[in-house]
Order: C-alpha cells, then structure tokens, then sequence
C-alpha cells in the first residue's frame, strides 16, 4: 500500500519533472533521475545528478547499457537507478526496469529538427534560410529564427522577401532604409540649417521651425483641442443614455398589456371558482372571460416578443452610431491639430462646432 502511494506520488512529480524509468511490468514511473549505477569490467561508477543534465538517450541492451550524451558517455551494465520525486527518492534495481527514458521537451524537439533543417541547407540559399526562420518563428525558437534571419540577409541583402527577414529581426523601415529599432528611435544630428534656427532661438513645431511663443500657442491650441474632444464624447454618452431609456421604455406598453391581461385572467378564475357547480349564468359568464383572457394574454407575449426585437435592433443601431460619432470626433480633433501644427489657417472660434457630430438631438 505505502509503495502504490510513492509511486503514485512520482508520477504526479513527473508532471514538472524530465525523466520516465519504465518498469518491466508496463508502468511509468515519473520524477528527475538522481542518480545511476553502472559497471563496467567489474568496477562500479556513480553517475550524479549533476553529470546527468546533460543526457540525450538511455539503452539498455542485454549485452551492455549506454548512456549517451552530447559528447561522450558511459557504457556498461546498470544495476540500479534512483529518482527523486514527490514522495521521497525511490531506487530502481536492474531486474525491475525495462529502461529509464529522458523525456524530450518539445523545444529540444524542435531545436533538434532546426538543426537538421540547417545542415540541409546550402550556404547561398538565402529563401531557404528565411523559409527555416518563418518555420523557427512557428515553433517558439526565437534566437534560432533571428540566426536564420540574419543568414539569410548576409546571403542577400536584395532578395525579394528581403523585408521578411528585416521584421522577423525588429528592423524598422525609415526613409526608405532598414534600420534596428535603435538606429530608427536614435535623433538625427542636427544640419547646418537646423543649426542657424537654433541659434536664432527657433523651436522645431512638426516639420516647421517657429519662435518659441508660436510653439506655446500652437501647444495650448491643440490642449484646448483634446479638452474638446474629451468633453464632447462624454456629451454623447450623456446623450447615449438618454435614448437608452427611451428604447427600454419600447417595451412598457406591451408588458403593461401583459400585466392587464393576466390579472383579468385571476379575476374571472376567482369568479368561477366562487361559483363553479352552482349553474348560474355567472359561471358561464365567468368561464367565456377565462377564455377570452388566455387569447389576451397570448396576444399581449407576441406583441411584447415584437417589441424585444424592435428594441434590441434600435439598441444596435444605437450603438453603433455611437461610436461612429466617437470616431468623428477624433478624426476631426487629428484633422485639425495638424493643420495648426503646420501653420494652416484655422478659426479657432468655429473648432468645437468642426468637431462637435450631427445628430445629437
């Protein structure tokens, strides 16, 4: 009982762990392999956690195990394999496994079928390398898609799919050049020009060069301008509400109909039950009003459906027309921030009727 628990315990271990021993009876057993034993010419070596980071593969082979690495390994008989996991370390004896396994991520995986891909590949193929970097960039293997990248641009700076490779690597497209993101942010050296502006006190306003209190007006313009903007779009969600109400007020005649008809129906059935049996035209009267009551009711679901539909559709088009106001707004703050910034002539007295939106009644 207490083993089934251990062992139950290293398989939920392995969830975070990297290596399987598999048992000759067809269980798995997960954890991190801590340590092997393996002979070889009658002397026993100790393989340590940390000399086993690095293994690629285990086999066992009835005439001798490997251990392989990278480079290198260990060959011989394994006599016994300990695991850490979650309930403790548990040590394996030859005679009960068939195999430990080093669970390949799928990382490795794909960092291994990079580098066959890579070695395929001929040195000029420069749509081969970007083709291997679109694919790296597929498998979350950023570095190697950015090596593959950059092969492929030293290979052919001019190759049609050339901007590909550019924005795979971060570059930026400025003034007609390839640049990395630190060359496009980096300011430009002042020119000859930009230099006399400055010493004449000139600030640079866009692409133009203005006294510094040009610039303070342009700058409190176009503040005034976003202040606009923002003081109109709540105008419209004020105004958003409003007709809100009015397309949930759709429904209240309809429900009122509803409401009408089902307390007429309570009442003709309190009348027939006060005098059911009793055979007096009250009955009868009584019974013809619960009829005529239902088909009220009826009636009164159907319009009050209608009336969902209608004020579900008006609530969309009211959106929708909200946020094309929103938009409008925008456009026209943007619109005529740029024409101040470049010196075009604005009426600064008609900006918020330019900016406020039609059909806000």
């Amino acid at each position: 009982m207490r083993t089934s628990a251990l062992l139950a315990l290293c398989v939920f271990w392995g969830t975070v762990s990297a290596d399987t021993v598999v048992l000759k009876t067809g269980g798995k057993i997960e954890g991190t392999i801590s340590q092997i034993r393996i002979i070889k010419d009658g002397k026993t070596s100790v393989i340590a956690l940390e000399e086993l980071a690095d293994v690629k593969q285990f086999k066992l082979e009835d005439k001798a195990d490997e251990i392989l690495k990278a480079e290198g390994g260990w060959t011989g008989k394994i006599t016994e394999v300990r695991m850490r996991c979650l309930g403790g370390e548990q040590v394996f004896t030859r005679e009960r496994i068939a195999g430990p396994e080093k669970n390949v991520s799928a990382a490795d995986k794909a960092r291994a079928e990079y580098k066959a891909r890579s070695e395929k590949l001929a040195a000029d193929d420069a749509a081969g390398w970007l083709d291997l970097a679109a694919w790296a960039g597929q498998n979350q293997l950023k570095r190697e898609q950015m090596q593959a990248a950059q092969q492929s641009l030293d290979i052919d700076p001019e190759h049609p799919k050339a901007p590909q490779a550019h924005r795979m690597l971060g570059h930026v497209l400025k003034d007609g050049k390839w640049l990395t993101a630190a060359e496009a942010t980096k300011a430009p050296e002042p020119s000859a020009n930009e230099e006399d502006m400055i010493k004449e006190g000139k600030v640079k306003v866009g692409a133009r060069w203005v006294d510094p209190e040009e610039k303070d007006r342009i700058e409190g313009l176009k503040t005034r301008i976003q202040e606009l903007e923002e003081s109109i779009k709540t105008e419209i969600d004020d105004w958003f509400d409003r007709k809100k109400g009015d397309v949930q007020s759709l429904d209240d005649g309809p429900a009122q109909d509803l409401q009408n008809a089902q307390q007429r129906l309570e009442g003709w059935r309190s009348t027939y039950n006060a005098h059911m049996g009793d055979g007096c035209p009250t009955e009868s009267q009584a019974l013809n009003g619960m009829k005529a009551a239902k088909k009220e009711i009826e009636a009164a679901k159907e319009a009050l459906a209608r009336s969902k539909g209608k004020a579900s559709e008006a609530a969309g088009f009211l959106k929708n027309k909200v946020s094309k106001m929103k938009r409008d707004v925008h456009d026209a703050a943007v619109r005529i921030s740029r024409k101040v910034e470049a010196g075009e002539n604005v009426d600064e007295a008609s900006i918020e009727e330019q900016m406020r939106p039609k059909g806000m009644d």
